[in-house]
């Protein structure tokens, strides 16, 4: 019996990485990625030891997400492709990561781009054990209503995850055989069901399907088409594209490097803030960064409080989730080990200390963290409860601080967990 397909692993998604890597090495691309390096070299996350280290990677996802966005506003085609991608190799071909801002690895993030005075359709089914949250949400760009402080025309408030519009996986009206379809235009819903609104502000629709049991659950299957009749466009072509990256770069360099000091750097290390409410019915996060000793750990005790998932994952110093594939870089609620009182303790650190819950830094001292809690059955007015603890303690110190109760593992089972864990992140890439 065949193999399945993963539902990420269409014609679509071949078709732009194919393009994304001829645009990769075109020279005025070439070009702009050596001056998005200069940016990066500037700021000051570069002067530290890990920032340093993981700059050239850094550098490359940031301009290989540029691309993946800059193709997605080609109004010519609609389609639907998975953006926020680690480095992979499948349709005969090898290509970086795309990950930018606190990527979720559980989180496989598929995006389009609408014509706002458009009329679409998207066909979707359900290709295996449901994704314990999916949603289909608007957004004025690809940065998830992020706003920032200092760069015009940005309010002088942050603001996170605020969507314009959009629709969660409960109020989708499904068929028997877990099919759905979701219409998209100008017009009010009215009597139809399924239906999102378009807004002229509002043209990235990001689809995200978040996985809790990476062995069993799958993204539901997409397919988009476009059901009025636009004026003829005629597709970009690389030139077109390359010089559009060109501009999307000298724009988003500096926003993502501010983005980066506003939740990491701009505050104290070591610390996990009280959580706080996300928009668009995202439940609660919250973020922070680590600096470590050579011999320390940050020890963190958090509490689902009722969230069917909770994610945990650790950056590089710019951001982008550290190994999560072969190694323990992020762990979710089926991932991790809880303790006897239902909360779940945490120890993030460059080596193993032989606790379950290892947030494995790859050898970094020095990143960020981003926690999520999400579908609670009902949310809580506060984050208050969510974090129960965050200290930094020796490592040497460590058996003695944590409680006999909270799981340990010891190297055999560290294996077999990794390779459980990297078979089961492969059904992805099918």
């Amino acid at each position: 019996m065949p193999s399945p397909i993963s539902p990420l692993a269409t014609s679509e998604q071949a078709e732009v990485e194919r393009t994304a890597l001829r645009l990769l090495q075109r020279l005025e691309v070439q070009e702009i990625r050596a001056a998005a390096k200069v940016q990066f070299q500037a700021d000051s996350v570069a002067r530290i030891p890990a920032g340093q280290r993981t700059l050239e990677q850094g550098v490359d996802e940031c301009v290989l997400a540029a691309i993946y966005d800059t193709i997605l506003n080609d109004l010519s085609t609609p389609r639907i492709f998975w953006i926020e991608t680690p480095p992979h190799r499948w349709f005969g071909h090898s290509i970086g990561g795309a990950r930018y801002f606190n990527d979720n690895p559980d989180c496989p993030t598929r995006a389009a781009t609408l014509d706002p005075a458009g009329s679409y359709e998207i066909q979707g089914c359900a290709a295996g054990a449901r994704q314990v949250a999916l949603s289909f949400q608007l957004y004025q760009d690809n940065t998830y209503g992020l706003v920032l402080p200092g760069l015009p025309p940005r309010s002088s408030q942050a603001r996170f995850d605020t969507p314009l519009g959009g629709i969660f996986d409960e109020a989708l009206a499904m068929a028997a055989d877990a099919s759905y379809t979701i219409t998209l235009s100008p017009e009010p819903a009215g009597d139809r069901v399924n239906h999102i609104q378009t807004r002229e502000d509002g043209c990235a629709l990001l689809i995200r399907s978040v996985l809790s049991d990476w062995a069993t659950q799958t993204p539901d299957s997409l397919k988009i088409r476009r059901l009025d009749q636009p004026l003829k466009v005629e597709p970009a072509t690389d030139a077109d594209l390359a010089a559009q990256v060109v501009q999307r770069l000298r724009r988003d360099v500096p926003f993502w490097l501010k983005a980066n000091h506003f939740f990491l750097f701009d505050n104290p290390p070591n610390r996990l803030p009280t959580p706080q409410a996300r928009g668009g019915g995202w439940g609660y996060s919250s973020f922070g960064s680590y600096q470590l000793g050579p011999d320390e750990a940050l020890l963190i005790t958090l509490h689902p409080m009722g969230a069917r998932y909770t994610g945990f994952v650790v950056t590089t110093p710019w951001s982008i989730s550290c190994e999560h594939i072969h190694r323990s870089g992020s762990l979710n609620n089926t991932q991790a080990h809880a303790n006897p009182d239902g909360s779940y303790t945490y120890v993030i650190s460059a080596t193993d200390p032989g606790v379950a819950n290892w947030l494995d830094t790859s050898g970094l001292e020095t990143g960020g963290y981003f926690v999520r809690w999400m579908k609670f059955p009902e949310l809580p007015p506060t984050g208050e409860g969510l974090v129960r603890e965050a200290r930094l303690v020796e490592l040497a110190e460590l058996e003695r601080v944590l409680p006999k109760d909270v799981p340990r593992l010891n190297p055999a089972e560290r294996a077999a967990a990794s390779a459980a864990r990297a078979r089961a992140y492969e059904r992805r890439l099918a």
